[in-house]
């Protein structure tokens, strides 16, 4: 299981990634998501992702931005206990630690 430390640039807590070769699922600080994922060498497609739908106090924001960035990974490294997923252009969108 691996755990977000940065978003968009910017600290997080309590977001969740876990994968299989087919599967995507974890946590966005409230709701579990779960969807398909793609990884070839070190391109990488995740979703459409589905979400439950609780309400969570102060939480949707960062959330949203979460799911959209997973979604708009196209390549990724891991280094050491470190996952980083990039955006097509090649900026950082979420890093992870295991």
């Amino acid at each position: 299981s691996w755990v977000a430390t940065e978003l968009n640039g910017k600290p997080v807590e309590g977001l969740t990634f876990d994968y299989t070769t087919e599967k995507v699922s974890g946590t966005g600080g409230c709701n579990r998501f779960s969807g398909p994922i793609s990884i070839e060498d070190d391109a990488i497609q995740i979703g459409p992702l589905a979400a439950t739908k609780m309400a969570c106090e102060g939480k949707s924001d960062i959330e949203t931005q979460y799911f959209t960035a997973l979604e708009a990974a196209r390549s990724f490294v891991v280094e050491g206990d470190v996952l980083t997923l990039r955006a097509d252009d090649g900026h950082v969108l979420v890093k992870f630690k295991k």
